[in-house]
């Protein structure tokens, strides 16, 4: 389950890079486009990002195990041993895809621009809502 959301997510994360690229090329034919994207992916870093992939794969399956053996150790912290692993999981995917896909993908410095004012809007977004959240709370 975990693997499908996480290939999920790569797929959005590589499509969000691509379609900015797709959208500076609408006066141009599918053959100019097609080498656009082409030209943007760089097949050396593809093979790299594989092996990547695989050893965080294979680092996350020992964590794992030691995050599970830990828990059986001391039954007190089980709980407590499986959120920090969650954390450090989460962390790690994050910086997997970020890898991956700077291995992966030439950035023009439009698309980066794009790209991070699409973040900060996200950003700030979420943290409206946390900022009025903890309001409320300090007011209550």
């Amino acid at each position: 389950m975990k693997a499908h959301k996480t290939s999920k997510l790569i797929a959005v994360v590589v499509g969000l890079c691509l379609v900015p690229a797709l959208a500076f090329a609408q006066e141009t034919t599918d053959e100019d486009v097609v080498s656009q994207i082409t030209q943007s992916i760089r097949w050396g870093g593809v093979v790299t990002s594989l092996f990547v992939i695989a050893g965080v794969w294979i680092a996350l399956r020992f964590f794992n195990n030691f995050i599970e053996n830990l828990g059986d150790q001391f039954t007190a912290r089980r709980m407590l041993f499986q959120r920090i692993g969650t954390v450090v999981q989460f962390f790690v995917y994050i910086v997997t895809i970020a890898t991956v896909v700077a291995l992966s993908i030439r950035f023009d410095t439009r698309v980066l621009a794009l790209i991070g004012g699409t973040a900060a809007v996200a950003v700030g977004f979420a943290v409206r809502d946390l900022v009025a959240s903890f309001i409320a709370g300090v007011t209550i």
